[in-house]
């Protein structure tokens, strides 16, 4: 139990490295629907193409992160075919993460405050080991500047054995610029690594035969008010297996293909989106002078897959080119240390 305690708290930590009614930051953007207007997938593709993500990559930009996250596990013994325990684990993480990448490792800085809830419980039904639970709730402030990695943790914990010591520790983690020139290839890919869920937002707008599917299936709208237009993506199991060949016509070259070559290419599309319960996504665009002020995730997902149950729900906001808030005044008292997050075994 406790390596997967472990591994979840890990994974907050990674979102602290990594990591519109008045449209501040932080707040997914709204839309105005008296401000909808119609524009072809020409045009759409032309304003978007203009946009020079990796150059806009390199602005100081604000990540902010609000997930409620649950899974229910029922664990059969593939062996005995005997439930052995049933297994919860909720989660509420809250993160506010300013990034500010350069070509120059000494250049690069993260802010990063974040908020956790988690809790796990073990329910064993065969077996005589004790029930379990864990829980873990506090604060984790992340910083890196000038090669060093700071962190500052105030957090409870259930557990007899701290999972994550409390108090404030740096590490020099040692990138040199040649390692991170390695590294730093393109800053948008970095960050589409951070923000892979499995959809790619950009590869939805990445071609015109695409934008064309989205508008033809009613799933993008555009706005505009004076020079910023705001693009919506709707995206829910419904409308995909419903369009299920019209999007396998935007993706694949379907020349020549007859009834029975679409039915057999939307069998894998169907399976893969039957495992959810619920799919709801939206992505937002907002973008002024060909260049992206705000893009939003807003998410409700429901998916059941061999016996677990996964639940996620709520959104992810970047705001671009924004200010980067001061680091602590006091970074130089932290304690040294060449272990971080030592108590979760990484």
């Amino acid at each position: 139990m406790k390596k997967v305690f472990s591994l979840v708290l890990f994974f907050v930590a990674l979102v602290g490295l990594t990591a519109c009614g008045n449209n501040g930051l932080g707040d997914f953007p709204e839309v105005n629907e008296n401000k909808k207007v119609d524009m072809t997938a020409e045009e759409m593709n032309t304003l978007l193409s203009t946009v020079d993500m990796d150059t806009q990559m390199e602005q100081a930009m604000l990540l902010s992160i609000d997930l409620d996250m649950s899974v229910e596990e029922e664990y059969i013994n593939y062996w005995t075919m005997i439930k052995e325990y049933d297994m919860t684990m909720d989660l509420e993480l809250s993160s506010k993460t300013y990034i500010s990448l350069s070509d120059q490792i000494d250049e690069v800085t993260f802010i990063s405050n974040n908020s956790i809830d988690l809790a796990v419980e073990y329910d064993y039904v065969s077996t005589a080991m004790d029930d379990e639970s864990e829980s873990i709730k506090g604060d984790l402030d992340i910083y890196f500047t000038e090669q060093y990695l700071y962190y500052n943790v105030d957090v409870n914990s259930s557990s007899e054995e701290d999972m994550i010591e409390n108090g404030k520790y740096k590490m020099n983690l040692g990138i040199t610029q040649t390692m991170w020139d390695e590294l730093f290839v393109s800053p948008e890919d970095m960050v589409d690594d951070y923000l892979d869920i499995g959809i790619n937002p950009d590869e939805l707008l990445d071609s015109l035969e695409m934008m064309t599917f989205l508008i033809d299936a009613g799933m993008i709208s555009a706005y505009k008010d004076g020079s910023t237009y705001t693009f919506m993506i709707n995206l829910t199991k419904a409308n995909i297996l419903s369009n299920i060949n019209a999007l396998l016509d935007a993706t694949m070259d379907t020349t020549g293909w007859d009834t029975y070559d679409y039915m057999e290419n939307a069998i894998e599309i169907q399976d893969a989106i039957n495992e959810f319960d619920k799919l709801e996504l939206s992505v937002v665009y907002v973008i002024e002078d060909d260049e992206v002020q705000k893009f939003g995730i807003e998410m409700d997902i429901e998916l059941v897959q061999e016996g677990m149950t996964i639940k996620i729900a709520g959104q992810i906001v970047a705001d671009m080119n924004v200010e980067l808030p001061k680091l602590p005044k006091d970074l130089d008292e932290y304690d040294l240390t060449d272990s971080p997050l030592g108590g979760l075994g990484f």
